[in-house]
């Protein structure tokens, strides 16, 4: 993933919603959290990718097909090709162990139906974070990035590397069929969907973390994402030191995941996470606070708050919600 252009004309604030109790702990701790996006409320994160790929390789063999007739009894010819491409996709998503942790944003302070997915019913608040502030704190991390989520209706027609990548899966069933490997080419067994397809399945899913479900599309959503080898290390004895009882860090990570990898539980779920420090930028991270249409907080509750733990209160937009909501 490439960092965002820093040249970037339009820098909106980027909004947080978010719990009274959530939004004490990120002002108190100066920290946003990041959690396994596999844990979301979306349940096809990093996998909407692969339905678009499945769809282009279907095109592309209804373009031009290179059999006729039953290869399985009872199948047509693009029968047996959704059947085989089914098969390869979900093996490829499961082959996959990448762990992403992400923030999220929306472009929108103000929206009813996020005060009410995402701020407690709207007894919440909004943290408004300044754009240039955020990149600058994640630019300390190659690992980390800031990236607008996109919802395409059909990503297949505007991505050539979409299609050049089902261009070859749909050439690996070509070469299994014509060396009558169907069963082999239905287990994916090693050497008919080579080990080329296994590697950029996962660097798809890397990239799947930027698409979402048109669904979502009102959310006008942003992330931080923090996606690399250091957030995906599985070996514990570099994580954490059980006889010091704390994490094994240094350098960047040190300073920014002070509390490295970290565990909560969500309704029947453990979440892994990391809380990102934003110490150091008190004075200019918060643009705005926007109080939600059921909360009882005042500006004055928010004024000693701010002062109390370093922002500069005279450079934060207190607003109040005017969604009609009770």
């Amino acid at each position: 993933m490439t960092k965002p252009n820093k040249n970037i004309q339009s820098e909106p604030t980027l909004f947080h919603y978010c719990s009274t109790e959530t939004f004490l702990n990120i002002i108190a701790n100066k920290t946003l959290r990041l959690s396994d996006i596999s844990k979301s409320n979306d349940y096809k994160e990093t996998k909407w990718i692969f339905e678009y790929i499945e769809d282009e390789i279907i095109k592309q063999f209804e373009a031009a097909p290179f059999f006729r007739g039953e290869y399985i009894r009872g199948l047509s010819e693009i029968e047996t090709i959704k059947l085989v491409v089914r098969n390869i996709m979900e093996k490829m998503k499961n082959r996959s162990e990448e762990l992403m942790y992400v923030s999220c944003f929306s472009e929108d302070d103000d929206k009813l139906s996020q005060w009410r997915g995402y701020a407690d019913d709207g007894c919440g608040l909004v943290i408004g974070f300044n754009y240039h502030s955020l990149n600058t704190l994640i630019s300390k991390c190659e690992e980390l990035n800031l990236m607008q989520v996109l919802y395409p209706e059909d990503i297949a027609t505007a991505s050539q590397e979409i299609k050049d990548y089902s261009e070859r899966v749909l050439d690996s069933i070509h070469r299994a069929l014509t060396n009558d490997k169907l069963e082999t080419l239905l287990n994916n067994e090693y050497g008919v969907i080579d080990i080329f397809h296994e590697l950029s399945s996962r660097n798809f899913i890397r990239k799947s973390i930027s698409f979402k479900n048109p669904a979502f599309k009102e959310e006008n959503e942003w992330r931080i994402v923090f996606d690399g080898e250091f957030s995906k290390s599985t070996d514990w004895d570099y994580w954490y030191d059980p006889k010091e009882g704390r994490p094994r860090l240094y350098g960047e990570y040190s300073e920014l995941f002070p509390k490295g990898l970290q565990f909560r539980t969500q309704k029947n779920k453990i979440v892994s996470f990391f809380d990102l420090s934003f110490k150091g930028f008190e004075e200019s991270i918060i643009d705005s606070i926007t109080i939600g249409p059921k909360s009882e907080i005042q500006e004055s509750d928010l004024d000693q708050l701010l002062g109390y733990y370093g922002y500069d209160i005279t450079e934060i937009k207190i607003n109040k919600s005017t969604s009609t909501y009770r």
